[in-house]
Order: structure tokens, then C-alpha cells, then sequence
């Protein structure tokens, strides 16, 4: 105890005490604090300009890189065995503004034709043809009244209206328009096919759903892609673990 509280008187006692660092503070210094923890997001890329831009300052034995495919995430640890000083950066892939707003594949996302109508009126520039836009506009503004038209002409008062109904759902909208729009926020925009899914609810009333094959094909291979170019920027620096 006395060697510890003695009184310092020169810095040479310090060097001969085996002291290799020193910090002479005096007056109204400010507090010492370690080092924090820091996690950071954004996009898919996020983790490989971080680390690459930065890498001498990070051991690859102590760095490792989570590849979450199926959460289109991943996920970047460095300084992984610190308790202050530690990295986790996350960069992730999410579907494009505009193809997200209109619902596509989404069987949450269900319009009235007329919804569906003025919805679609507004993005004519996203449309490939002014005239499939102009087509698939008016078909959807004119279905409910056509529909309620030829089911006051077919209504035999026995029981077939809802075939009468079924029918014309089936058979006044286009098959598909074809739309360019990013699939994936940050990318560029893609052609795709879309196809007006109708079904035909109680009272007469109409339910669209807008659905896309080639959409859902396409995005699965543009998040393996993306994924892939990543995991090849970051392997240098990082262990990669697939999860």
C-alpha cells in the first residue's frame, strides 16, 4: 500500500517503475472515455465501403461477416472480441420505393378498379407504351359500370348471376402490361410483366390485385447477385459465415 500511495516527484522515479505511457493532465481537462461501441445501417454495400475504405485499422482474425440470405441482410463484426471498440455494421436490400407503392405480389394490397384506375393514371411514365397505359386505365375506370350492365341484361332471375358476373370479370381487362420500375431501392429500373388479378366479391363489388411472375423472379436473382458481389469485396478483410 505504501509503494502505491507514495508521492511521484519527477519522472524518472515513473521510468524506473518500468511507467511506458504517461498522461500529465492539469487544470480542467476533459474526462477520459473509453472507446464505444458502434453499429451502423444502410445499404447492401454498407459493410464493404466501410471496411475497405478503412481495413488497416482491423484484423481479419477478429473481424467475421454474416450472410443472411433469406433476410436479404448482412451483418459486419469487427474488433469482435472487445467489450468497448466493437464494430457491427449492417447493410441491407429493400424492394424499390415505387414497385413497393403499388403493391405487386402483395396479397395485402387490393384495390377497387376505380382505386386501381387513378392510381395507374398518375404513373404513365413508369408504362413502356402510352397506349397500353391509356388502355388499362379506361378498361378499369368503365368495368364496374360494365359489369353492373350485362348483369341487369343476364339476370334470369334464377340463380345465374354470379356465372353472368364471373364472365365478365374475366374478360374485359387486359392480360398484362408491361411497366419499368427498380426492383431493388438503389438499382437500376427493370422491364417486368404485370398481370391484373380480379376477383369477383359479394354484392357485385370487385377486388384487383396487381401480380408479376418475372417481378418475383427477378428480384430472387438481383438479391443473389448483389449478395454475392458483396461477399466478394468483403472476403479479404472479414471471415464470411452463411447462416
Amino acid at each position: 500500500m505504501e509503494d502505491e500511495n507514495r508521492e511521484i516527484t519527477n519522472i524518472e522515479e515513473l521510468v524506473l517503475d518500468d511507467v511506458k505511457e504517461l498522461t500529465l493532465r492539469r487544470g480542467s481537462a476533459l474526462e477520459l472515455h473509453h472507446p464505444r461501441n458502434l453499429s451502423i445501417e444502410g445499404t447492401i454495400s454498407a459493410p464493404s465501403r466501410f471496411i475497405v475504405d478503412r481495413n488497416e485499422d482491423f484484423q481479419k482474425n477478429k473481424s467475421h461477416c454474416m450472410i443472411k440470405r433469406e433476410g436479404r441482410k448482412i451483418e459486419l463484426f469487427l474488433n469482435e472480441d472487445q467489450e468497448v471498440g466493437a464494430y457491427m455494421i449492417t447493410g441491407k436490400i429493400t424492394l424499390g420505393n415505387k414497385y413497393q407503392s403499388l403493391g405487386i405480389n402483395s396479397l395485402c394490397t387490393a384495390y377497387t378498379p376505380e382505386e386501381l384506375s387513378r392510381k395507374l393514371k398518375m404513373l404513365r411514365s413508369i408504362f413502356l407504351s402510352k397506349a397500353e397505359h391509356s388502355g388499362i386505365v379506361s378498361a378499369l375506370k368503365n368495368l364496374k359500370a360494365k359489369v353492373k350492365q350485362e348483369i341487369d341484361q343476364n339476370d334470369d332471375k334464377r340463380g345465374n348471376v354470379n356465372n353472368s358476373f364471373s364472365q365478365t370479370v374475366e374478360s374485359n381487362i387486359p392480360d398484362s402490361f408491361k411497366i419499368k420500375v427498380p426492383l431493388l431501392e438503389g438499382e437500376d429500373a427493370v422491364e417486368f410483366e404485370v398481370q391484373v388479378i380480379l376477383e369477383a366479391q359479394s354484392g357485385n363489388d370487385i377486388s384487383c390485385f396487381l401480380e408479376s411472375i418475372d417481378a418475383a423472379d427477378m428480384i430472387e436473382e438481383a438479391v443473389d447477385k448483389r449478395m454475392d458481389e458483396e461477399i466478394k469485396l468483403i472476403e479479404p478483410y472479414a471471415v464470411i459465415i452463411e447462416s
